[in-house]
């Protein structure tokens, strides 16, 4: 048995394009709305966020042992070294104990007086104590890759993330192209949000498109087996016959989805938000139609942009900053792979 992390909560019109970012890289626009949000935006008695403020920018994230979490640290550690500051990457070893070990670590970045943090907010209900001290202390925060219900109520000066339902959309509206009459959205993670978001714009997609869809969820005791996952995923295939197409929501995952495809000895479509050099030699082949990317490098890369903006300049942007999907197909998976051999783990690996 294989112990896996699987993206919970763990991201437009350019689908085809690069991120959609609602702020510019040189400077960032700030609007009165925006300005009034960021300093209001906090409970009697806590300080708004400071403008100025001397230290060290942190960025609380994911292991980046993880091949997720890989591509963020690179666009982070990227971002830090343009702009020539003072920066640290803080994760604790590993994602087994996520609600435990992540508080104690904003606690301690806090302690530290930084300029500024940047925080993956994964599980709110155990992040957010820790992010509202932050941000009452008028440490300037910035959330990334997920907490975008949150992260105004937080205090955060900014989100940067994925637009969940655009990502699972833009699966099914390559898939629907592609030829399909039946989809089929796979939940590995009940009750995570961004893969529960996904799924409602999978399957508004199609039905907008006139078109049956279904979504399946799988028990969490069973994503970490892929022989019980192929079971799982062929049984659904098998008892609904005119499902021709799937979203699959990690790359460990695809290739579990294309197994289930042979094993009901039918063609299957196969869209994937899993993205690695595994995913995309399936998308080279044909196995995989297409993977939806949600450029995690921009994330990490945008996060700390934003934070020392702020600090340095005082800008803001006014709105959730929106990296991907970039929708990554046969026409254009050997340009990836060629970016990916020139940057290593820029999307993970």
């Amino acid at each position: 048995m294989k112990k896996r992390f699987r993206k919970w909560s763990i991201s437009t019109a350019a689908i085809l394009g690069a991120a959609t970012v609602i702020v510019s890289v040189g400077s960032v626009s700030i609007s009165a709305a925006a300005v009034h949000r960021a300093f209001t935006n906090h409970a009697s008695g806590c300080k708004p966020p400071q403008v100025g403020r001397s230290g060290k920018i942190i960025d609380i994230s994911g292991p980046p042992n993880e091949p997720f979490f890989q591509g963020y640290k690179e666009g982070a550690d990227r971002a830090a070294k343009q702009l020539g500051i003072s920066y640290t990457y803080s994760a604790p070893p590993n994602l087994d104990n996520i609600s435990g070990d992540y508080p104690p670590l904003i606690t301690a970045a806090i302690a530290e007086h930084p300029a500024a943090l940047v925080i993956g907010n994964f599980i709110p209900t155990a992040f957010d104590p820790a992010i509202k001290q932050a941000t009452c202390d008028g440490i300037p925060v910035v959330i990334t890759s997920v907490g975008q219900g949150d992260w105004q109520a937080d205090g955060a000066i900014a989100m940067v993330g994925e637009s969940s339902t655009l990502t699972g959309g833009a699966a099914a509206q390559a898939e629907i192209k592609a030829g399909a009459k039946s989809g089929l959205c796979v939940n590995q993670e009940p009750g995570a949000g961004t893969l529960q978001q996904r799924c409602v714009g999978y399957l508004n997609a199609f039905k907008r498109a006139g078109k049956p869809v279904t979504e399946m969820y799988i028990p969490l005791a069973d994503n970490t087996n892929d022989q019980v996952m192929i079971e799982d995923m062929t049984g659904e295939l098998k008892s609904h016959p005119s499902i021709d197409a799937m979203y699959v929501q990690d790359s460990q995952i695809t290739p579990d989805a294309v197994t289930a495809e042979h094993e009901v000895g039918r063609h299957i479509i196969i869209g994937s938000a899993g993205l690695s050099n595994a995913t995309l030699q399936e998308v080279k082949q044909g196995s995989v139609l297409c993977i939806t990317d949600i450029e995690i490098w921009l994330q990490g890369y945008y996060g700390v942009l934003i934070a020392e903006q702020y600090v340095k300049y005082g800008f803001v942007p006014s709105a959730q900053v929106v990296t991907g999907p970039q929708l990554i197909t046969k026409s254009n998976v050997a340009s990836v792979l060629s970016v990916m051999g020139r940057y290593q783990n820029i999307r993970g690996s």
